[in-house]
């Protein structure tokens, strides 16, 4: 049940993020912009340089450092009376290239393609966004795809690290260790749904 119900909430954080892109889009759509750059969404926009927090923008360039994408971004984030007569500054951020969730022109945006960045690592997040119930999904989905990428680490591993990893996939630890870290997700979620229903509301990353 607890993995069922993760599952139904990954769904949902798609959910909320493609309605806040189709607003975003929508509201730059009378840009003239031949390029199309693919629309970013960072969600871990404490880490971007050298402007931390923006976390929208159009992607300017993208490259590969070394087992990482290094992508820059130009902030739609912004205060635009703020910038009236300024040069808003580009920013750039690290990913690694599996926390990199690419929606295609026409999957979720009929206008550009959806580039939405994960942390590495749940812990990775910003505190307020961990403490919300949106966080807490990312958080599950970036778990989610951490144990996923087991089978690539027993094949990337020496014989010894391999040997270990299979004994324990044969044992089910693996799969323990990943029901329980979703389990505990699924109740800090849970929890602040109801704190938000009552409401109390919501409360650096290395590869």
């Amino acid at each position: 049940m607890s993995m069922l119900l993760t599952f139904l909430i990954i769904a949902c954080v798609f959910v909320l993020i493609a309605v806040v892109t189709f607003l975003i889009i929508i509201f730059y759509a009378k840009e003239q912009d031949k390029h199309e750059e693919p629309f970013v969404i960072n969600l871990m926009a404490h880490y971007s340089q050298p402007i931390k927090g923006h976390a929208i923008g159009l992607e300017v360039n993208e490259e590969k450092v070394g087992d990482r994408i290094l992508i820059e971004y130009s902030p739609r984030d912004i205060d635009v009376k703020a910038y009236a007569n300024k040069m808003v500054e580009n920013v750039k951020v690290v990913v690694d290239k599996d926390k990199i969730i690419t929606l295609p022109k026409g999957t979720l945006s009929n206008f550009r393609t959806v580039k939405i960045l994960l942390a590495p690592h749940p812990e990775d997040y910003s505190v307020d966004f961990k403490n919300n119930i949106l966080g807490k999904s990312v958080m599950a989905l970036t778990e989610v795809i951490n144990t996923a990428n087991i089978e690539t680490s027993i094949v990337r591993e020496g014989s010894d690290r391999k040997t270990n990893m299979l004994h324990k996939l044969g044992d089910g630890e693996i799969t323990n260790e990943l029901i329980n870290r979703v389990f505990e997700l699924n109740k800090d979620i849970l929890k602040n749904s109801k704190d938000q229903k009552e409401g109390f509301g919501p409360g650096y990353p290395k590869s």
